[in-house]
């Protein structure tokens, strides 16, 4: 199941982004009810995190002898 997750932006804004539910859910708390959670990083924040692996990816997909059209 999808839910959706609202991260502050380091100019005050916001961005909505998709997630999946987490596996394990205890439906007596009503977590299902609750459609956006705010989360406790900024978007830019949590992307730095994932900065390495996309460099990785990118340099790998650059060096292919037959470069894809779009990544």
């Amino acid at each position: 199941m999808k839910r959706i997750v609202e991260f502050p932006l380091e100019s005050g804004d916001s961005i909505l982004v998709e997630v999946d539910e987490p596996a394990v859910i205890d439906d007596r708390i009503g977590l299902r009810d609750q459609i956006v959670d705010k989360a406790h990083q900024t978007f830019e924040s949590a992307l730095e995190k994932i900065k390495p692996v996309a460099n990785v990816i990118l340099t790998k997909v650059r060096n292919l002898k037959e470069p894809a059209d779009e990544v």
